[in-house]
Formats: structure tokens, C-alpha cells, sequence
């Protein structure tokens, strides 16, 4: 989901709430398990795609997927459900072309497409990015009735964006419009698959790629965000999770759900494994980096080499994952 964090499920504003912006999301929320501690690992869509699809944390200033040779070697999430006899896709109403996207993609196990290309030349105009979300959703639905099971698929969102320009008005502001617009595809999205044969045997993953991105402070909380599992495949719905976790763990966290091997993905944490007991988050924008617990967070500018914000001195904890990082890679 385009921007999706905190910012828009939580809204800091006096006049808008949670419920006048994603009240969608929030229903879809009470009805799955509901994350309420992800971190984003960094602030850019090329960033949070690869933490992702790679369980792999973010560089502060470089993006991974703009490099092929380093790509090569990232883990693949895609690739893990292809060995398990898995049809890939990936749905982008953008272009898919941008920042090396496609490239990533079809190194981490992506075999089948779709992006502005093709839909229709009016469809690519509805919005400043390409196709609005409300065609790329509907085009969504559709397609999986006819896919022939088992299939994994990614889909990335884009109307909720800056500049902010959708088709309706639902609330004042424009920037939370975008996302009241985003969320309301999204709510009939969800009721549509229910009301099909394939909600019994459905999980659906939705997380955000970063915090909006305009009206970003980078504070630690701009990092925080939340995640949503649903579908019928979750067995205990309304469970509301509140450990720390990072974009990078979603990878082995989901494929330890699916009993599959989580050993290729050295960076990424089950987070519902019984050994996961020091959580913490790694976050990066373009001079920094952020670290946090449940008890305390710092931001480190690595410009100036100090500690910018504090709770606690963990930069050298930082500094450290960094070097482990760039030794993993």
C-alpha cells in the first residue's frame, strides 16, 4: 500500500481520525491478526520493496535495487514459493520499469506482470502515476478467479501518492483524501473475495512500502507502522500482535507460517518464533539511521557522526548491523 503507515492509519491531525480516513483498513484490521509495531525499514518505494521481497534491511544512502550485481545476491522470496510449486505475479498499474523494479522482481521470482502498459491509453491517465488504484483493483479481483491455485502475488498500489489527485472527494484534506480513496478500494476489494470461493484458503498481507513521504519528519515514529494479515486462512481472527518487527522480517516470519525453510533468509526474523526474544528495528533514510526497542529509540546522523535524538545510546549497536549488513551482501 503507497505510503500507508502510520500517518494515514493513525493520523496525528485534530480533524481526521482513523476512522474518517482508513476506516476500511481498520475493519479489515479487527477481522485478521493486526501488527500494530512495524517498522519501516526506510522511507522510499525502491527501499521497502526490496526489505520486503529480500527480508533484507535498507541502506541509509543507497537504494540496493538500482544495483543488479547486488540484487543478484539478495534472498528471494518469490523464488522460495516457485520451489514449492508456486505460479508468481506481480501487479504495478506504474511503470514497473522505474528504478530497476521489473529487474528486482524477476530476480526475486516474479515470472508474470502486469503495469500501465497493459491497460488501456485512458486507463494509464488516470492518474499522474498511471493506472488508479480503483481499475488495478478491480483488474486484481478478476484475475485471481480465473488463476489456477497455488499462486503467490504481490501487488503495489499508487493513487494514495503525492500529488494526490483522485477521481473523488471524500474528505477535505487532500492529502488524506488519497488514502480515504485507496482505503475505500481496498474495502471492496476484501468484500468482493469474500464473497468468492477463494477467501477459504486466502491470505492476504497488507503493509505499507514506507510512511508518506510528504510530510515526513524523521523522528522515530515516523518509521512506525502497522500490517494487517487476513483471508481464510487465519484461523484466529481479532488478534492483535504488539512485538516490535521490521518490513526485512515479513519474509521468514510468513514462510516459518507456511512450514517452509526460512534458512536463506539470514537477515529476516520469525517474529512469532518462541527464540525471538530481544526485538528490536532497524530504520534508514538517506544520512541516517534509526534504532529502537521497546523501551527506548535514537536517530544517528552519519553526516555530522552523533547521535541527533535519543533514549539511550545504541549507536554503536547500530553502526554494527550496518557492517553486518554490508558483510551479508
Amino acid at each position: 500500500m503507497e505510503s500507508f503507515g502510520s500517518t494515514y492509519t493513525n493520523p496525528t491531525d485534530p480533524e481526521y481520525t482513523s476512522q474518517s480516513v482508513t476506516p476500511n483498513w481498520w475493519k479489515i484490521a479487527k477481522e485478521g491478526i493486526l501488527f500494530n509495531n512495524l517498522w519501516c525499514n526506510s522511507y522510499r518505494t525502491d527501499r521497502g520493496t526490496v526489505s520486503i521481497f529480500s527480508g533484507f534491511p535498507a541502506f541509509p544512502k543507497t537504494s540496493l535495487m538500482k544495483q543488479p550485481k547486488v540484487v543478484e545476491k539478495l534472498p528471494r522470496l518469490a523464488e522460495a514459493f516457485i520451489v514449492k510449486g508456486y505460479q508468481t505475479y506481480f501487479l504495478y498499474g506504474g511503470d514497473i520499469n522505474f528504478t530497476n523494479t521489473k529487474g528486482y522482481l524477476i530476480t526475486n521470482g516474479f515470472r508474470n506482470f502486469v503495469s500501465d502498459t497493459d491497460f488501456s491509453a485512458k486507463e494509464q491517465r488516470t492518474n499522474k502515476w498511471g493506472v488508479d488504484d480503483a481499475i488495478t483493483f478491480k483488474f486484481l479481483e478478476k484475475q485471481l478467479r480465473s488463476l489456477e491455485s497455488p499462486w503467490f502475488y504481490g501487488f503495489l498500489t499508487l493513487s494514495s501518492h503525492e500529488p494526490f489527485d483522485v477521481p473523488d472527494k471524500i474528505l477535505e484534506d487532500k492529502v488524506y483524501n488519497s488514502a480515504a480513496y485507496t482505503d475505500r478500494c481496498l474495502g471492496e476489494f476484501i468484500r468482493s473475495l469474500k464473497e468468492s470461493s477463494l477467501w477459504e484458503d486466502l491470505l492476504i498481507i497488507i503493509l505499507p512500502d514506507h510512511n508518506m513521504l510528504y510530510r515526513r519528519s524523521y523522528s522515530p515514529d515516523y518509521f512506525k507502522c502497522r500490517m494487517i494479515w487476513t483471508g481464510g486462512a487465519i484461523t484466529e481472527p481479532g488478534i492483535e500482535i504488539n512485538t516490535i518487527l521490521n518490513q526485512s522480517d515479513v519474509a521468514a516470519t510468513l514462510l516459518a507460517q507456511l512450514g517452509m525453510d526460512i534458512k536463506d533468509f539470514p537477515l529476516s526474523r520469525n517474529i512469532l518464533s518462541p527464540s525471538y526474544i530481544n526485538p528490536g528495528a532497524f530504520c534508514c533514510y538517506n544520512n541516517g539511521f534509526v534504532i529502537a526497542d521497546s523501551l527506548s529509540s535514537i536517530i544517528y546522523d552519519l553526516d555530522k557522526e552523533s547521535v541527533k535524538e535519543s533514549g539511550s545510546d545504541k549507536a554503536e549497536t547500530g553502526k554494527a548491523l550496518l557492517q553486518r549488513i554490508k558483510i551479508a551482501y
